[in-house]
């Protein structure tokens, strides 16, 4: 099946897509006044801005790491602000961050439409305000490229859902096509939809949207350079009904794009 082409136009066209909604996201950097690489977890409407997480959500959330080539995994410490991170510095290399928000039960009431978070239907004995149940996954990754490129991060790392790039995204250039693939439990998510959006675009809408084909891939053109993120959500039936109705997984992928 030919790779469908999406192309982010609405950057030129002024087309937009669907609101973002609290997305999630991660960045870093070697700081030079400190000595120290930090890293940041974005979690609001208002991406590239970053802003504190909400207390009662912070325990959710589980250190940020990094992956070297060679496998090697070091979490960050949390330091300063709830959604700030640091570890020593790197030298150069390619280097993959993920940030992730462990698995969340939830419901949803019918009365008022509002979440209860860490509950699920077996933790209640009166079901009937409860409109869903959802188990929620979020995860994210910055590949970071530090003076050189090397395609191991062109591999999925083996979470439930991942954007993987078919190629280290140092080569990626504006007005180039370069293919995104998504995994879902390591195989190939078909008609999965994709969105992204970069640092500086129109605010609360996406600057890219695809489908992907049967092999899991979309092929993108980025109209503009700099942080881009791309987001994708699936949805799947929870196994046990009686607990819950519905996982819900959701997965970015971020990284930098030259002119």
């Amino acid at each position: 099946m030919k790779t469908r082409k999406i192309f982010a136009a609405a950057v030129l066209a002024g087309v937009v897509c669907s609101a973002q909604a609290h997305m999630f996201w991660v960045d870093g950097a070697n700081d030079e006044k400190t000595g120290k690489f930090v890293a940041k977890i974005g979690y609001s409407d208002d991406f590239p801005n970053y802003e504190p997480i909400m207390q009662e959500r912070v325990h959710l959330f589980a250190p940020v790491t990094l992956t070297y080539k060679d496998g090697r995994k070091k979490e960050l410490a949390q330091s300063g602000e709830n959604y700030r991170y640091e570890g020593e510095k790197l030298g150069k290399g390619t280097y993959i961050l993920l940030a992730r928000q462990n698995p969340m039960y939830s419901l949803k009431k019918r009365s008022d439409g509002k979440w209860i978070i860490d509950k699920n239907k077996l933790d209640l004995k009166d079901l009937s305000d409860v409109q869903i149940c959802r188990l929620m996954t979020i995860t994210s990754i910055k590949i970071l490229n530090l003076g050189e490129a090397d395609d191991f991060v062109a591999k999925p790392v083996g979470e439930k859902i991942e954007i993987v790039p078919l190629q280290n995204p140092a080569s990626f250039r504006v007005d180039k096509p370069f293919k995104l693939q998504v995994l879902a439990d390591g195989k190939p998510l078909e008609r999965a939809k994709l969105t992204g959006t970069f640092a500086g675009f129109l605010e609360d809408k996406r600057a890219f949207y695809g489908m992907t084909d049967a092999q899991g891939i979309t092929e993108v053109v980025a109209l503009r350079p700099g942080f881009w993120v791309f987001e994708v959500i699936y949805e799947r039936p929870y196994p046990d009904a009686a607990k819950c109705d519905k996982e819900t997984l959701k997965t970015t992928l971020g990284f930098d794009i030259k002119e």
